[in-house]
């Protein structure tokens, strides 16, 4: 049951949940102390894990087999493993006091902690306290299931996750087998001896739940959790079936809420007498899973230089939250012992973007980059800036590309270079691999899938487009409606483009299968009202044909043919439309004496747009250059006057709301991005721009509840 719980992650979620043990007040203490030039630091690079450690060779190779044969194990029982879209950093310290100046902060004091797990956009980081290797393994191997669960876009419920976190914090390995369930003794004795939430409250928890937030409460939740889904997944076949059955459910796509009610949520009163039952036995079962991980080739240490232990050490200090500021001091202090340690240099670089000088970030990263020509983060962080503070679209891509090519499996770089192809314009099959591959290595990642959404649309490729939509990881129920959004306001632009281009049967085709699926978007009465200006400006475009046809007709002398043609637009045209004006002129040049008639030239045809126009400005749509686009229409209406027809104004009114779709659409994922990037600040700035302009009330409530999410991060109210 195990390792269909493992397979069951391939849902949603918009970010990833930093580990709680590395928040804490701001810093007043600043009692780091750098590390000795004699003492000896180590690198170990193994197939899943890069160690750093200034320990002892039999503890970092313990704690080395302990995490590959974890990572092992959750592979095997999940079907097969992939590649870590970024690094994993393990720092092995010799003791508490080695440990203590890098350890998170907690009220302005290291924290009491044995070991922690930070995952970050750039790189995951795992420190782990050496001389208490077993409790800080404890500690390192929960919060890596809860990264690897929310990598893969699991969207458990919280007593669930956690649960399941705590079922493999007690993983060991005994000769070839693997052993994960485990009985934690204090869980079970907490459970016995003090009063047990419900279970009604204790689904009810949510991270933002007191009883999830107090430390007197939140030891309760912790156990309770782990009982229920120990018993769940280890202690009565039948249950193991219901919840397996559940998360089929959830897998396609149902509410964790919804796919749970049978197997759990229905009968509270039973399942609290079966889970009192069998916390009452003397033994509990466990798992014992056979691990093949082999000790061939087993890699070695290598001593580090004095530079490269100074940054990685002030680069574990920068990722904390709020950033320490002796990550400062060790950049430096690398700089001193090599003037062109280029990962230094970037570090500062990245303390400058955090402080908003721009400037002198760029100018650190450009150096970073001259010194450290084969270093992918260092090209990373250049690019990034490149591209999203100093609009150098074509300098970012070609930064990011060399990226991509010196770590494939960098997935940040991916993400970021497929975004700098898509602002490029020029969409095409560089950037489709970008955004796929930036996809297939993130694929819970809402912003990334989104950029990909836009790049299939602009490539032309529209049966992908939905094909990601309705199949992709990464949307959850809200995600999943604004991409539906994107994806039909795309087909309105399409189906406009037809009717500018004559094609009215395969435009009026085309919105009928929006209307059809208007129920899965967001914005639906916006969509709605486009489709119906799109309908009108159809019945327009084929009543200016007939009234075309009846002026060849007339011409030909073939005058009832041409009246019978006009009734037609009369009976269709709006009374006071310049075509209905023109029908009637037209009708009353027929009704008059022949010689009148003889006497008056021949009329023009309606409308007066040429097809080298239309074409044009086809084209222009097609490639979403929507200000050359409006640009031509208004030249229409100033040279034809009152005699513009009307799907002219429809067109770009059209337009506009296109752009303003994908400016909020731009700066929303440029939000979400932010926020998955740790910068909650940065995330909340731009959503309060955001609103600050006009949204409709879809995009509205979607920019204000993740603004919401951003301050609660920040700590903000």
């Amino acid at each position: 049951m195990i390792a269909e719980v493992c397979t069951w992650r391939r849902l949603t979620t918009a970010f990833l949940t930093a580990c709680s043990l590395t928040t804490g007040a701001v810093s007043l203490w600043s009692e780091t102390s750098l590390p000795a030039v004699k003492e000896r630091w180590v690198e170990l690079q193994t197939g899943n894990f890069a160690f750093f450690s200034n320990a002892s060779p039999r503890t970092l190779r313990q704690v080395a087999t302990d995490l590959e044969e974890l990572r092992a194990v959750l592979a095997q029982l999940a079907g097969g493993g992939r590649p870590e879209p970024v690094p994993t950093y393990v720092f092995v310290f010799r003791s508490q006091r080695s440990f203590e100046p890098y350890k998170p902060l907690y009220q302005g004091r290291p924290a009491a902690v044995s070991g922690t797990f930070q995952p970050r956009p750039e790189a995951n980081y795992i420190t782990i306290d050496g001389s208490t290797r077993e409790q800080a393994s404890g500690i390192v191997f929960h919060e890596y299931v809860h990264h690897l669960l929310s990598e893969r876009g699991a969207n458990l419920p919280l007593w669930f996750e956690e649960g399941l976190s705590e079922l493999y914090r007690t993983f060991t390995v005994v000769g070839n087998e693997a052993h994960i369930g485990k009985l934690i003794p204090g869980h079970l004795q907490l459970i016995r001896s003090r009063p047990r939430l419900s279970l009604p409250e204790l689904f009810g928890v949510d991270r933002d739940s007191p009883t999830y937030n107090d430390p007197a409460r939140k030891g309760m939740f912790y156990a309770q959790s782990w009982s229920l889904v120990h018993y769940l997944l280890l202690g009565d076949r039948r249950r193991q079936a219901q919840v397996a059955r559940a998360l089929a459910a959830v897998e396609k796509g149902f509410p964790h809420e919804q796919a749970l009610a049978e197997a759990l949520y229905a009968d509270h009163e039973a399942l609290t007498r079966e889970l009192g039952d069998y916390l009452s036995r003397v033994s509990f079962p466990y798992v014992r899973q056979p691990v093949q991980v082999s000790p061939a080739d087993e890699p070695k240490p290598r001593p580090m230089a004095q530079a490269d232990v100074l940054y990685r050490l002030g680069d574990l200090l920068a990722g904390q939250e709020p950033i320490r500021p002796e990550a400062e001091e060790h950049f430096h202090a690398a700089l001193q012992a090599d003037p062109e340690h280029g990962p230094s240099l970037a570090g500062l670089g990245l303390l400058a973007e955090g402080r908003a000088r721009w400037a002198e970030a760029l100018a650190l990263y450009e150096r970073a980059a001259r010194a450290a020509p084969k270093d992918a983060l260092v090209l990373y962080r250049y690019g990034e800036l490149l591209l999203e503070r100093e609009n150098e679209v074509e300098a970012a891509r070609l930064v990011l590309a060399r990226a991509t090519a010196l770590a494939p499996g960098f997935a940040p770089a991916w993400s970021a270079l497929a975004r700098a192809l898509l602002a490029d314009g020029e969409v095409g099959e560089e950037a489709v691999r970008a955004g796929e591959t930036a996809l297939s290595l993130m694929p819970a990642r809402p912003d990334v899938a989104g950029t990909l959404l836009r790049i299939y649309l602009l490539a032309g490729c529209r049966d992908e487009a939905q094909a990601l939509v309705e199949r992709t990881l990464a949307f959850g129920a809200r995600e999943r409606a604004r991409a539906w959004t994107t994806l039909l306001d795309n087909d309105l632009n399409r189906a406009g483009a037809l009717v500018t281009g004559g094609h009215q049967a395969e435009a009026l085709a085309l919105v009928g299968q929006v209307e059809s699926r208007l129920d899965r978007a967001a914005s639906q009465e916006r969509l709605r009202h486009r489709a119906a200006e799109v309908r009108a400006a159809i019945v327009d475009a084929r009543l200016a044909e007939s009234y075309r046809l009846a002026v060849a007709r007339f011409n030909a002398g073939d005058e009832e043919g041409a009246l019978e043609l006009l009734n037609q637009v009369l009976a269709g045209a709006a009374v006071d439309s310049e075509l209905a004006g023109a029908a009637r002129r037209l009708a009353l040049l027929i009704r008059q004496p022949p010689a009148a008639t003889r006497a008056q030239p021949a009329p023009p045809a309606f409308p007066l747009v040429s097809e080298v126009e239309t074409g044009q400005l086809n084209r222009l749509l097609a490639g979403n250059r929507y200000d050359e686009a409006l640009q031509l229409l208004d030249g229409v209406k100033r040279r034809l006057g009152r005699a513009a027809p009307s799907w002219v104004d429809a067109k770009m009114a059209e337009i506009r709301r296109a752009v303003a779709h994908n400016r909020f659409v731009d700066q929303y994922n440029r939000a979400v991005a932010l926020f998955n990037q740790g910068d909650h600040v940065g995330a909340a700035a731009v959503l309060e721009a955001l609103l600050a302009t006009a949204l409709d009330r879809d995009q509205r409530e979607d920019a204000q509840q993740l603004l919401e999410e951003a301050r609660r991060e920040t700590g903000e109210r």
